[in-house]
């Protein structure tokens, strides 16, 4: 494992808590599904909002009429007032690691969030009996998880999926591939190019506009607010933005509804505020090689002026990338063991990201069909370090 096991679960709501953690993640699942749902009417119902997320896309990708996900995973926060959604992604790097984790753990006795075998057979419903885990170079890192998918989880039962690297050599067979590569891939690899061309089923479908970071700025954007409230009801409405940091799309910044730090005008007078005042994250929102891994993130309060300035410099030209502005959460610290070297159970304090994976396919859109734990004492990030604890979650 390249990262740091502990020898138990993260626990959600610990004994010196209350319950809300524990309410609130459950009732997060249902809340997005439907929030999604109502960004894809939108796309396809308000020219505004096309406009918005067709940007920088290639026409192959634009109005299609099919949406297929088969999960979507907020990335959460844990701060001193609760949890906060940062983003939601939809690409199945770091489920292996969810998933193997979950059944690690319940194998050891703990009762972890989600069933041992719930995942596998909500994959197995909803997926064709045989196909190819198609992955880029790109994402070679993330092989060994994707090989684990397609054999552990996707496969069994007369069932036959495997995972391979798209090359020059990569079969036309089967027809249905689950997608572990990037769309804007397919304009700077030939390969990528050829797969995404075929005429073949693929989940997720090839509609970008649905990963991009700017849906979540939607739900604060004063034009979209009536069909928000009137498809979700007020209370989720009211849910959602308290879960969801205050956000805007660079160059939409009047329709951005507690207005702007500071009472600047635009995203680029940010850099005349003090840094006490621009506790703001600026992020690529999608379609871009640097939109995904923490990469094309800049915590605007963390660097110095001049680099602060040919950041937002470069968002605010920016023709071809939506970029957004969001508030920044800071996490609360909480105590985490792991295992040393030597097997001695170390402590370290650290702030916690929650990777949740809702179903949304079939009649239990919402569930928690897996989840995993990323803790981490140092840096910005708490993500991909070799140096962060690991481990599944139980309420």
């Amino acid at each position: 494992m390249p990262f740091r096991i502990s020898p138990e679960p993260l626990r959600l709501c610990r004994t010196d808590d209350t319950q809300e953690n524990d309410e609130r993640v459950i009732r997060l699942g249902p809340a997005i599904c439907e929030f999604f749902r109502a960004i894809i009417e939108l796309y396809h119902t308000d020219e505004r909002v096309r406009l918005l997320l067709d940007k920088g896309k290639p026409e192959c990708y634009k109005n299609r009429a099919t949406e297929t996900y088969l999960f979507l995973r907020p990335d959460l926060i844990l701060t001193p007032e609760g949890f906060f959604v940062c983003e939601i992604e939809t690409s199945p790097f770091g489920l292996g690691i969810a998933e193997m984790l979950n059944r690690a753990y319940s194998d050891c006795g703990f009762d972890t969030i989600v069933a041992r075998e719930r995942f596998q057979e909500y994959v197995q419903e909803h997926t064709t009996p045989n196909g190819v885990i198609a992955y880029s170079e790109k994402v070679i890192a993330n092989a060994g998880q994707l090989h684990y998918l397609a054999d552990r989880i996707f496969s069994g039962k007369e069932r036959k999926w495997v995972a391979k690297k798209i090359d020059e050599s990569f079969s036309r067979e089967p027809d249905t591939l689950y997608r572990a590569f990037y769309l804007y891939e397919a304009i700077v690899d030939k390969n990528v190019q050829k797969i995404v061309e075929r005429n073949a089923h693929f989940i997720p479908s090839l509609t970008p506009q649905f990963e991009e970071k700017a849906l979540l700025t939607f739900i604060w954007d004063k034009r979209f607010e009536p069909h928000f409230r009137a498809q979700l009801g007020s209370a989720t409405f009211n849910f959602l933005r308290e879960i969801l940091p205050p956000a805007w799309i660079v160059g939409e910044e009047q329709h951005f509804a507690p207005g702007l730090p500071g009472g600047i005008n635009s995203t680029a007078d940010i850099a005349s505020i003090s840094q006490s005042k621009r506790k703001w994250v600026l992020k690529q929102s999608g379609f871009g090689e640097h939109s995904s891994w923490g990469e094309g993130v800049t915590f605007l309060h963390k660097v110095t002026r001049p680099v602060l300035e040919a950041k937002l410099q470069e968002a605010c030209s920016s023709q071809d990338l939506l970029y957004i502005c969001q508030e920044f959460r800071d996490g609360v610290k909480r105590p985490t063991s792991y295992y040393a070297e030597n097997g001695d159970v170390l402590w370290m304090n650290a702030r916690v990201r929650l990777c949740m994976y809702y179903a949304n396919m079939g009649v239990n859109v919402g569930d928690i069909i897996a989840a995993w734990a990323t803790c981490c004492d140092d840096g910005p990030f708490v993500h991909g370090k070799a140096n962060s604890v690991n481990t599944a979650v139980v309420v």
